[in-house]
C-alpha cells in the first residue's frame, strides 16, 4: 500500500483469459490469469521456469489467490464481467463527523424547522423525550374546539379551579372565552373547566388520541384536572405546531393576542399576551411552560405577566420550555418558521440566538 505497485481500486471489467501468462516483469509464470487494469491481474501463485513457487512478498501489485481458488474465479469469470476493487476505508468511511457550530445554549433540547418545506434550520436533540405542559396547552384547545360547539357555556365548579386567577368558581363561560387566558397567559384553570366538563380522564384520553392522530408517536399524556403534563419530543411538538398553522392557524393568532374577535365578539375573560416575543410583528403564535395569572375581565391594567414555574412537579428545577413562531425573511421571501426550545435556564435568550443564527447562516 502507498507504493506504485499498490493495487488500483474503481471499476474494470475482465480483459482477457489466460491459464498460464508469462509475465515480462517478474518473469515468472502467473496461472489462472485474468488482467483487468494494465499490468494489473487476479492469478494464482506465481512460480519461476523451474517451478520453484515466488515467496509471498514477491508482488508487482496483483490480486493473488491460491491456485484452487484462483481456478474457481478463473472458471466463474467471463470476459467482461465486471470487477470492482475498492478500499477498505473507503467503504466503512472515516469515523470523523464535520459538525457544524450552532449557538451556545442551556437548552438540553431544541428544534428550528420551516413550517411549510418541513426544512430543519437547526436542531439538538431534537428526537429525545422531555417532561414538560407545554403541549397541555394548544392540545386542550384543539380537543375542546373539536368536540364541543366553541360557544357552548360551561358553569365553573370550585373544584375546577385555583380561585386565583382569571376564572371564577361560580360564573359560566363559554368555551371560546376560556380560550384566551389559556392561550395568552397559560392559565391551566381553563384546563381544569375543561376536564370537569369532559371529565378529567377522558380528556387526557382524547388529547392522547388528538397527538396519536398527528403522527405525534413518542408523545404520551398523564395527569388529570389542571394538571396535564406530557413526555414528548421536539419533533412531535413541531408536528403540532404544524397541524396548528395548517388547520388552526386562529389559534395560533389566539396565543400571539392577533384575533379577529368580528365572530364571536370580545371574550368575556380580557388576557394580555404574556409570551417574551408577543411585541414583535414577526411573531405568529406560540406558547410558555408554565405561566400563571391573575387578571380580571373589567381592568386590563391588573393583568399579571407571564411567571415562569420552573417545574409542576420539581423535576426539573430551574429550567423552562417556550414554543414560538416567527414570519422571517429569507432572501427577500417571509417564511414561518417554528422554534421548540425544552429544558432550558432562560429558553427567551436562547430562541434570539438560534433566530440570530439561523438568519445569519440561511441568508
Amino acid at each position: 500500500e502507498g507504493s506504485w505497485w499498490e493495487t488500483p481500486s474503481g471499476l474494470y471489467r475482465a480483459q482477457a483469459k489466460e491459464e498460464k501468462h508469462f509475465s515480462s516483469f517478474g518473469h515468472v509464470y502467473m496461472p489462472w490469469s485474468i488482467p483487468f487494469q494494465g499490468n494489473f491481474f487476479i492469478h494464482g501463485w506465481p512460480y519461476h521456469e523451474d517451478g520453484t513457487p515466488v515467496p509471498e512478498g514477491y508482488s508487482g501489485g496483483c490480486m493473488r489467490l491460491e491456485d484452487i481458488y484462483a481456478k474457481q474465479v478463473y472458471d466463474l469469470m467471463e470476459v467482461g464481467m465486471p470487477i470492482l476493487v475498492f478500499e477498505d476505508a473507503q467503504v466503512a468511511g472515516d469515523a470523523y463527523t464535520y459538525t457544524l457550530q450552532a449557538p451556545a445554549v442551556s437548552a438540553q433540547g431544541y428544534l428550528v424547522a420551516d413550517l411549510d418545506s418541513n426544512f430543519v434550520l437547526l436542531a439538538g436533540n431534537s428526537a429525545h423525550r422531555y417532561e414538560t405542559s407545554l403541549l397541555s396547552t394548544f392540545m386542550s384547545v384543539l380537543v375542546a374546539s373539536e368536540h364541543q360547539n366553541i360557544e357552548k357555556q360551561i358553569l365553573v365548579d370550585e373544584g375546577m379551579v385555583s380561585g386565583v386567577g382569571v376564572v371564577q368558581s361560580g360564573q359560566s363561560y363559554s368555551l371560546y372565552d376560556l380560550f384566551f387566558p389559556l392561550l395568552l397567559n397559560g392559565s391551566t384553570d381553563s384546563i381544569g373547566v375543561f376536564a370537569g366538563y369532559f371529565g378529567e380522564k377522558r380528556f387526557t384520553a382524547l388529547m392522547q388520541a388528538k397527538a396519536e392522530a398527528l403522527g405525534m408517536k413518542q408523545t404520551t399524556l398523564s395527569g388529570t384536572g389542571r394538571y396535564v403534563t406530557s413526555n414528548t419530543t421536539p419533533e412531535d411538538l413541531f408536528l403540532l405546531i404544524k397541524y396548528l398553522h395548517t388547520n388552526r392557524p386562529f389559534v395560533l393568532g389566539m396565543s400571539a393576542g392577533k384575533t379577529n374577535v368580528a365572530t364571536y365578539g370580545i371574550p368575556a375573560l380580557i388576557a394580555i399576551p404574556s409570551h417574551p416575543f408577543a411585541e414583535e410583528a414577526a411573531f405568529l403564535g406560540g406558547a410558555a411552560y408554565e405561566a400563571v395569572v391573575a387578571t380580571s375581565t373589567t381592568d386590563t391594567a391588573a393583568a399579571v405577566m407571564l411567571a415562569f414555574a420552573s417545574s409542576t412537579e420539581g423535576s426539573r428545577q430551574g429550567t423552562q420550555d417556550l414554543l414560538s413562531v416567527f414570519a422571517l425573511p429569507f432572501a427577500g421571501e417571509k417564511r414561518n418558521v417554528a422554534f421548540v426550545v425544552l429544558d432550558s435556564t432562560d429558553p427567551a435568550q436562547d430562541t434570539r440566538a438560534m433566530r440570530e443564527y439561523v438568519e445569519r447562516m440561511y441568508q
